[in-house]
Parts: structure tokens; C-alpha cells; sequence
């Protein structure tokens, strides 16, 4: 049951995007919206290639993991007082593991704007949309 709740998490994180552009889409929402949706997706992308390839965190004092939020590698300090070593225990597909984050991230990141934009009302400026120009007393 606790595999399926990583699954549900990306779900959701899936249908906020996914609802965030028809959002943007039905709202008629401004060039600058977008902009800034495109690059929390890029900045994302960005921040999920270092957290699956470079980042490395110590857990524990025996436990170090490689990968963040899907880890690719573990490595467990084992054997004797004064002759440990770092074994590792790496995940069946490294690389895949690695680069889901990219995408976990990525959507992680977007959520925001798509709240902000919801928050904001989400109203066109309908002065512009009309090509009415003039303000109404």
C-alpha cells in the first residue's frame, strides 16, 4: 500500500498542471502567465537534474542516500570498529530512478503559479481582450 501513495503524489501533482493550463486556456490568461509557467517548468527541470545526478544527503550516521525526492543509490557503512566501509546498495535502475525526478520536480515547482494564478482570480483584462480602451466610470 505504501508504494501506491508516491504514485497518488505524482497524480496529483500531474492533474494540478494539467488543470493549470486549461485554466490558463479557458481564462484567457496573459503571455506573462505562461512565461511564467515555461520557466518554473525549466527551472524545475534544472533543480531535478541536480537533485536525481548530484545530491547527496547523509541519512544517518550509517546511511548515506544519493537522489532526492526518488533516490538512485544507498550507501550503508558496514564491518568492524576502526574497518568500516561504505557498501552500496543501488536501485534497479539507477538512471530511471534518477530521472523521475526531473519530472517530479519540474511539477512540484509549477504547482505555485498555477495556485497563484487561481488565487489572483484568474480574470482576463477585458479592456483588452474587448479593444476597448477607455475606462468606464
Amino acid at each position: 500500500m505504501g508504494c501506491l501513495l508516491p504514485l497518488l503524489i505524482v497524480g496529483l501533482m500531474v492533474w494540478a498542471n494539467i488543470a493549470t493550463v486549461r485554466m490558463f486556456i479557458c481564462r484567457h490568461a496573459r503571455a506573462s502567465w505562461w512565461v511564467g509557467l515555461s520557466v518554473a517548468w525549466a527551472v524545475g527541470a534544472g533543480i531535478g537534474v541536480w537533485s536525481g545526478f548530484f545530491f547527496e544527503y547523509q541519512f544517518s550516521r550509517t546511511l548515506r542516500v544519493f537522489g532526492f525526492p526518488v533516490p538512485a543509490a544507498f550507501f550503508h557503512l558496514e564491518g568492524p570498529p576502526g574497518q568500516e566501509q561504505w557498501i552500496d546498495f543501488i536501485t534497479p535502475a539507477p538512471i530511471l530512478f534518477a530521472g523521475s525526478n526531473i519530472f517530479i520536480v519540474g511539477l512540484l515547482v509549477a504547482c505555485p503559479v498555477g495556485l497563484a494564478f487561481w488565487l489572483r482570480g484568474g480574470r482576463p483584462d477585458l479592456r483588452r481582450a474587448s479593444g476597448n480602451t477607455s475606462q468606464n466610470a
